[in-house]
């Protein structure tokens, strides 16, 4: 018999009475018992493993080939959507993953904080990396920033916005650490408070002066569902390589896990960030 539930044995034979759970204690089980309810809600796909592992913090991932999976992803209509835009890049890898950011703070935020804060494409130069199989931090991105076309790729300022369109699309130059030098459109949705970022590449990606993936061959999204006891963010990356450059898929493979964790760290100091001066 635990500790716990002596206590309250005890606590009956000598009072006649049954001691209960201290309020503070039956406010962390209501509220645990809330964010596992939200998380089944919005994940039904998940198990009750996962559903615990993810709100422990811990993110969940799941790699796929040329078949697009959206397993890990939230039932919201832009689920849909990103299976479709991945599927039409035919993909010869992918990789989603998914985030749980515990805070009652970001719900307070506005969703068009939230949602500029995606757009403030500025705030990714310099963002960090944990290299592989190590403790080595190395920077990502050189550059990043809004373009007014790809054509001419002059830099702006960042497109935030004063009211939220249902959906909008920009242009980015990123320079970054394994895949060079790109121009990508960016496109945003929203819906109901769910935000979708979905970003293409319009040039070829290169890993040295070799050509690894085409133009629009690479598609990086992810989506912000702000609840009251936290944020989820998902994001699905899918590419397609040549075959006769499987060689080097490996490093491709790496290179998607590596922005999708560093766009998840981008997104929660930018939220902190938000929060310590909002709220």
């Amino acid at each position: 018999m635990s500790s716990f539930f002596y206590a309250i044995f005890i606590g009956f034979l000598l009072t006649g009475q049954v001691i209960s759970t201290p309020p503070n204690l039956a406010a962390q089980q209501t509220y645990q018992e809330k964010r596992v309810q939200k998380t089944r809600e919005f994940f039904p796909g998940l198990d009750s493993v996962q559903v615990e592992t993810l709100l422990q913090a811990i993110p969940l991932d799941h790699e796929y080939k040329s078949k697009v999976t959206t397993q890990l992803a939230p039932e919201v209509a832009a689920t849909e959507r990103i299976r479709r835009t991945a599927d039409a890049v035919s993909p010869s890898f992918g990789l989603e993953a998914l985030h749980f950011y515990p805070s009652t703070e970001a719900r307070q935020l506005t969703s068009l904080r939230l949602y500029n804060i995606t757009r403030a494409l500025s705030t990714m130069e310099g963002l960090e990396y944990t290299v592989e199989n190590s403790t080595t931090r190395k920077t990502l991105y050189e550059e990043s920033y809004a373009i007014n076309n790809p054509e001419s790729a002059q830099r702006i300022p960042d497109p935030v916005v004063e009211t939220i369109p249902a959906e909008a699309s920009l242009y980015a130059l990123q320079d970054d650490d394994g895949f060079g030098r790109n121009v990508y459109k960016v496109t945003h949705y929203y819906d109901s408070g769910v935000i979708h970022v979905q970003m293409t590449n319009l040039t070829t990606i290169r890993i040295g002066f070799i050509p690894i993936v085409r133009s629009d061959n690479f598609i990086l999204q992810f989506v912000m569902l702000p609840t009251e006891s936290g944020l989820y963010f998902y994001a699905n990356g899918a590419m397609r390589t040549p075959a006769i450059m499987s060689g080097f898929e490996g490093r491709a493979r790496e290179g998607l896990r590596v922005r999708i964790d560093a766009l998840y760290d981008w997104f929660v100091e930018q939220l902190e960030n938000a929060i310590a001066e909002d709220l």
